[in-house]
């Protein structure tokens, strides 16, 4: 695919999907906050944030290993 490599077409399908998913999620925790009843918002907000975060960087490392298993 335009001249990567498996490993490197794995880690970039896992960065769109992790980009997705941290945008989806992003959006949940800010609805969550929202509908909070306490000022500093909730905990699953909270938790919700530090998934998406992690989203970032563990879809593209697993893309990056699986890539080669599925494109090569």
């Amino acid at each position: 695919m335009f001249g990567l490599s498996a490993a490197a077409t794995g880690a970039l399908f896992g960065l769109v999907l992790g980009l997705v998913n941290f945008i989806i999620l992003m959006r949940v925790a800010e609805h969550t906050d929202r509908a909070a009843a306490r000022p500093q918002g909730s905990d699953g907000a909270r938790i919700l944030r530090w998934v998406a975060w992690a989203d970032l960087v563990i879809f593209p490392a697993v893309g990056y290993f699986v890539g080669p298993m599925v494109f090569a």
